[in-house]
């Protein structure tokens, strides 16, 4: 392999190790993953550190030439489909040892190929139902809860984030569902705005990401576990937020 499939080669893996972990990957199959797929190819000399916003790759050839790369991770969600989509890819990289040409269109294939459109709409719906109803409202605030968590899905989904900051966009987005909750109790539509609140407020806490964090630190991923655990408690931090500021604006709640 010369100097420029080496440098290609690493250049799409990181790609891969990006997509993984903008998909909510733990690091260390972000990096076991990377260093898999160079060593496929016969590139043993690998060193990689990778944080929820960054990852740094180095390889070494049997020549002696090193190539160090970077990539930038600027937006990272739950996205388990995708996930297994990219292991799949990985696991088959690792197998079959592909031409390294056509990598970078299987990758395009495996992310482009997860598209669960409107099935994702239903899960917000019947996850908002669900809990609305287990925490003790009656089955229309669970109907309730489920149109709001359908608008909520609208709302993220058309919604440009790219741009924006997480914390002060889930803090919006909070206000805005617990406002919709609130005014259809006021129209007689419901009868506990509290419990409509409560199958909604399921669909923002970041649990997983938290799991994740505490996974990290136990894989010695200290600074990534840390990072992913203060994000998430900052992050509910924002739902209750946003969700008491809608109660204080219709003079529920008094502060």
């Amino acid at each position: 392999m010369n100097q420029k499939e080496s440098e290609y080669l690493l250049s799409v893996a990181l790609d891969i190790g990006k997509s993984m972990l903008g998909a909510g990957a733990e690091i260390w199959r972000v990096e076991d993953s990377i260093r898999r797929i160079c060593k496929t190819y016969s590139i043993d000399n690998v060193e990689i550190y990778a944080l929820t916003t960054l990852i740094i790759a180095t390889i070494k050839t049997k020549e002696g030439y090193h190539f160090t790369q970077s990539v930038r991770i600027k937006k990272v969600s739950n996205n388990l489909g995708k996930l297994e989509s990219l292991n799949e890819l990985s696991r088959y990289i690792c197998k079959n040892a592909p031409d390294i040409k056509d990598i970078e269109d299987m990758t395009k294939k495996a992310v482009s190929s997860v598209n669960c459109g409107y099935y994702n709409c239903i899960g917000y719906i019947l996850s908002s139902l669900s809990f609305a109803i287990f925490f003790g409202g009656s089955f229309l605030d669970g109907i309730l809860a489920g149109i709001i968590g359908g608008i909520v899905f609208f709302m993220e989904k058309y919604c440009n984030l790219d741009n924006s900051n997480n914390l002060i966009y889930t803090m919006i987005l909070s206000f805005i569902t617990g406002c919709f909750g609130i005014i259809l109790v006021k129209f007689g539509l419901g009868q506990n705005v509290d419990k409509i609140m409560i199958g909604n407020i399921m669909l923002f806490i970041p649990t997983l990401a938290l799991v994740n964090g505490v996974k990290d630190i136990f894989y010695r991923d200290i600074i990534a576990g840390l990072y992913r655990i203060i994000e998430s408690v900052l992050i509910a931090l924002s739902v209750a937020l946003g969700f008491g500021l809608s109660l204080v604006a219709f003079g529920i709640f008094h502060i």
